[in-house]
């Protein structure tokens, strides 16, 4: 694995956190799947396959609620100024 040739990055990983973390959860997806972990391979691949499941579960979840509003806001008769 090319992880154990650059040792230093997993330092500034564990001593440099962002400053600003993003507050999507995607960015968060992606900055924990990249993230150096001491495991092997197969359990750090289903680990970030159970994430990518987990946020698409949500995104799922979140698109219907969203079809509702915009429906509701269309169907909302406009006054004619």
């Amino acid at each position: 694995s090319d992880r154990a040739a650059h040792p230093h990055s997993a330092q500034h990983c564990a001593h440099d956190p962002a400053p600003n973390p993003p507050t999507i959860p995607i960015a968060a997806f992606l900055r924990q799947a990249a993230a150096p972990r001491p495991t092997c391979d197969a359990a750090l691949a289903a680990a970030a396959w159970a994430d990518y499941a987990r946020v698409r579960a949500a995104v799922r979840a979140a698109v219907p609620v969203a079809a509702r509003v915009r429906h509701r806001l269309l169907s909302v008769p406009r006054r004619e100024g």
